[in-house]
């Protein structure tokens, strides 16, 4: 490699390294670009299918999907080893390089469980070219994030992880590689962690179900089978938040 193509390879991973850690840091509210595409794609909202069984079937998948992603998360979290990275937004982190449970079978988890939970909302919506954009968005944002985090693993712990990164996927799952867990599971971490994101979660469909009535009915109307949905997630948050206060939990 020549000086010139050294230093051009040397500005173009300052720079991703740059793009990440900004992403890094606001990565929290990157689904919020779910909004902006809802209001462009609105008229695809009024899709439905005619036999409503099926209709209800199809409802049922998208929050599997998203729930699967919310699972993959709590599974991970709940054996996560203290010190590592979390929702922290100013730096990098890891005391520890997590290589059992869920990351024997993928690197990251975490954003595995981002995509499912947003896909499911994705296809909730009923618009192709919304599914399209979220996943191209994802890979704009979470690449650049991915890219950063292991770089920063592989300064940390060199041999270490370039072993682990060499037999466990990036992504998608290879599920006969997985190993149990060596951290114990802890309740507490994933209730302290994961409330805010089932909130927010089943307050997307909330949303996106009621701008789907009033897109096909022409009229504001209310869906009670699904705000009661929202409304059981939303006491499920109130409750934590109290316990919280009171630091009982």
């Amino acid at each position: 490699m020549t000086n010139k193509e050294n230093q051009n390879f040397t500005a173009l991973d300052e720079y991703l390294r740059k793009v990440g850690n900004t992403f890094f840091r606001w990565r929290s509210y990157i689904p919020l670009l779910l909004i902006p595409l809802l209001i462009l794609k609105l008229h695809d909202l009024q899709r439905t299918f005619t036999n409503p069984y099926i209709e209800i079937i199809y409802q049922a998948l998208c929050l599997v999907i998203s729930f699967t992603g919310e699972l993959v998360r709590i599974l991970t979290i709940g054996f996560v080893s203290s010190g590592t990275s979390g929702r922290n937004t100013k730096a990098q982190r890891a005391t520890t390089l997590n290589t059992t449970g869920i990351y024997s079978i993928t690197r990251n988890p975490l954003y595995l469980g981002n995509y499912l939970m947003i896909l499911g909302i994705s296809l909730f919506s009923r618009s192709w070219e919304i599914i399209f954009i979220n996943s191209i968005f994802f890979l704009i944002f979470y690449v650049p994030i991915i890219l950063t985090e292991e770089n920063f693993l592989l300064g940390k712990f060199g041999n270490i992880f370039s072993e682990y990164s060499s037999k466990a996927p990036c992504f998608f799952p290879r599920f006969r590689l997985w190993t149990s867990s060596e951290n114990r599971w802890s309740w507490g971490m994933v209730v302290r962690r994961e409330y805010s994101s089932l909130l927010s979660l089943a307050l997307s469909y909330v949303f996106v179900a009621h701008l789907r009535l009033y897109v096909i009915g022409k009229e504001i109307t209310y869906s009670k089978a699904w705000l009661i949905f929202g409304s059981v997630f939303l006491s499920m948050w109130v409750i934590v938040r109290i316990l919280r206060l009171f630091r009982k939990l």
